[in-house]
């Protein structure tokens, strides 16, 4: 589903707005986007329970949709990104060759 400027500046906003406030969702865009939908059911005076529905229909953004509007922002606020993956991959891998000599 391709999303006008306007509606990515809406989603970007409301992403933003969100990885500010609740920083779990800087590491997992899964968390992120039911955080996303959540207030789109909302909005919209849908229960949950009928998400599959309302998903399937295109009505919600798309998880794709959301994770572009996360890397975006998180590219322009630096301090939204999560944790470093790199880095923190690089300290396992340490402590599991250093377990592995003794």
């Amino acid at each position: 589903m391709s999303i006008s400027k306007e509606l990515k500046e809406l989603l970007q906003n409301k992403v933003k707005n969100i990885l500010t406030n609740i920083p779990i969702t800087r590491d997992c865009d899964r968390q992120l986007s039911v955080y996303i939908w959540k207030n789109q059911l909302s909005q919209l005076n849908i229960l949950e329970i009928d998400f599959l529905k309302v998903y399937t229909s295109k009505l919600l953004y798309s998880q794709e949709s959301i994770g572009r509007a996360k890397r975006k922002i998180q590219e322009k606020y630096p301090e939204l990104k999560g944790l470093d993956k790199k880095e923190e991959s690089k300290k396992v891998i340490k402590i599991l060759k250093d377990d592995n000599i003794k």
